[in-house]
């Protein structure tokens, strides 16, 4: 792949315990396109975040490189909203966007976010007044309203209906089409990887190996609207993860 947004070059992660060394993350080589969207699924607790807190830069590789192009803005939605609680709704996004967008940028972004996300009413709102599914809906705004080149998404819809989880793919579709960023997603359901996704990335238990990379070579709007393509495609992925135990 010519000049990808992110790049894992043979990574290893071991972590330090008790018993002694763990090992996380084994030889991953990986690589996410300009634009393109790559979704990590495997079994609990294999090393999915610890791949995306790698590309973060919050963890380091004991062995191997993470390249992440030069200057490329970051964003990273977490499972559990990580919000301030002494911050307003929007102050809470104005916060992430300081220093990375210029100020009329940021408030643009900023409104066409709280419109986009339903939060717009409840912008004078503060985190304990507002419901886990729109914290979570605020957790996703932050990421969003610094425009990233890079989105790194850490199982964000896990815990919400699934009314919400339809408004809130939409939103990241929509946003992604508006924007171009490329992003990793790491999901535990196959289905939502083979809906939002070019490409899905099977991982084995811990210490995470990738098994098989799968392309979806169908365009996503394709996708939704063909149910015979998400079906044939998440057979293969169900079919992966159930050989890997």
């Amino acid at each position: 792949m010519i000049n990808p947004m992110l790049e894992f070059v043979q990574v290893f992660r071991e972590f330090e315990t008790e018993r002694g060394r763990l090992a996380a993350v084994e030889g991953i080589s990986l690589s996410a396109a300009a634009g393109e969207i790559v979704a990590l699924v495997g079994p609990s607790g294999c090393g999915k975040t610890t791949l995306l807190n790698l590309a973060a830069g919050i963890l380091r590789p004991t062995r191997g490189r993470v390249v992440l192009t030069p200057n490329a803005r970051l964003a990273y939605a977490f499972q559990e909203p990580r919000l301030l609680p002494w911050k307003t709704v929007e102050e809470n996004i104005s916060f992430v966007q300081e220093g990375l967008l210029p100020a009329g940028e940021a408030a643009a972004a900023r409104r066409r976010i709280l419109e986009e996300t339903g939060l717009a009413e409840f912008r004078r709102a503060y985190p304990r007044e507002l419901s886990g599914g729109m914290k979570q809906r605020l957790e996703l705004a932050r990421a969003l309203a610094v425009r990233p080149r890079l989105l790194l998404l850490d199982e964000p819809f896990r815990s919400l209906d699934g009314a919400t989880r339809q408004e809130l793919h939409a939103l990241l579709q929509s946003e992604h089409g508006r924007e171009g960023f490329s992003a990793l997603l790491v999901t535990h359901d196959p289905e939502e990887a083979v809906l939002l996704a070019d490409r899905v990335v099977v991982l084995s238990p811990r210490p995470a190996r990738i098994l098989k990379e799968v392309v979806l070579a169908t365009p996503r709007k394709r996708r939704l609207l063909n149910r015979a393509l998400v079906s044939s495609s998440l057979e293969r992925i169900e079919g992966l993860l159930s050989s890997a135990g």
